[in-house]
């Protein structure tokens, strides 16, 4: 662990929970080393003493607590940290509950270990796992002799909304009562494939948003007011066949090659003289305006 006072010869103080587990110093009795499955923990409650009362402890309590997570490669260890005796020059967490953590090798050979959190009487603290989380909570601090710590482990699957969060983008997932309760989002999606309105004149898209949309394409129709134009002089119908519109028909047509046949955007007709265009009076004809039929 290292010593904070920079010496090898001073400094009485032992070695972190999950350090002390390793070196198997306190392997005797048996009752010093308590393993704890987390998904196996409803709710357990007990005493543990500091490992500087080795030798002061006739009720053998236990001094060093393993926690284990299903389907997680760190390992949790919890201890007592009373500061007396070979502990008395302890420099943090003196008198506290300590709670550390490895990553690897589950107490049982070297790894390195890490400070997760000090806890005093009355305080807790929730270690988050991937399918679990374990309140800790030290429920008093006797100053008895041997001083011990009463503890209370409790396995739940959640304690708040984030504890839930199953990173599906379609689920909404809420913690009620310690237990994560998951619900579908409607209109919710993951990819394009999982969007379909059964209309072949849409395009089934899955946006950023994690939503369906979709957007229409264009001159695709499946009965004739799909092709319906906007402006009343202009007409289209749906070949049925192919499932698209046929080119817009012009109604404006006045069959006079020297007129233009405009189709305005109020949807009524114009049919303005082309400048310089002559014709050929024919038939009944009287006025030149009403004559040049193209056919």
């Amino acid at each position: 662990m290292g010593n904070p006072l920079y010496s090898d010869d001073v400094g009485s103080m032992c070695y972190n929970p999950a350090k002390s587990w390793q070196l198997g110093w306190y392997d005797s009795p048996a009752s010093n080393k308590v393993t704890i499955r987390a998904q196996d923990t409803d709710n357990w409650t007990g005493d543990i003493v500091g490992i500087a009362d080795y030798d002061n402890n006739p009720n053998n309590l236990p001094m060093l607590i393993k926690v284990l997570f299903p389907s997680d490669s760190n390992t949790y260890f919890i201890g007592f940290n009373r500061a007396k005796g070979p502990n008395a020059d302890n420099v943090m967490a003196d008198d506290k509950v300590t709670i550390v953590y490895t990553e690897y090798g589950g107490g049982e050979q070297y790894s390195q270990s890490w400070f997760l959190r000090q806890l005093g009487s009355e305080e807790s603290y929730v270690i988050t796992s991937t399918n679990l989380n374990l309140n800790v909570e030290v429920m008093s601090i006797a100053q008895e002799d041997p001083w011990y710590a009463n503890i209370r482990l409790t396995a739940v699957e959640c304690f708040n909304d984030s504890n839930c969060d199953d990173q599906k983008p379609c689920t909404r997932n809420v913690c009620r009562n310690n237990e994560c309760v998951s619900t579908t989002i409607a209109n919710c999606c993951r990819t394009n494939a999982g969007c379909n309105d059964n209309d072949i004149c849409t395009r089934n898209i899955c946006n950023i948003y994690n939503r369906c949309t979709y957007p229409k394409i264009a001159k695709c129709c499946t009965k004739h007011p799909d092709c319906a134009q906007s402006r009343a002089c202009m007409r289209s119908s749906c070949n049925l066949r192919t499932k698209r519109c046929n080119p817009p028909k012009n109604l404006c047509k006045d069959k006079n090659k020297c007129t233009r046949d405009l189709c305005r955007n109020n949807g009524k007709c114009a049919n303005p003289r082309i400048s310089g265009c002559k014709c050929k009076m024919t038939g009944a004809c009287t006025k030149r305006a009403q004559c040049c039929s193209n056919r």
